[in-house]
């Protein structure tokens, strides 16, 4: 029960880092928000 507990709590941690951008780094492409210079919304 432990190593399930320890386990979902790695899980969600690693889920939870997301890069945060500032506003001023974005592009307003037809609505979407791309990261300057990128593709991928």
């Amino acid at each position: 029960m432990k190593k399930m507990i320890i386990v979902l709590i790695l899980a969600l941690s690693f889920m939870g880092c997301e890069k945060t951008i500032s506003g001023d780094k974005l592009q307003d492409r037809g609505g979407i928000f791309y990261e300057m210079n990128q593709d991928k919304p």
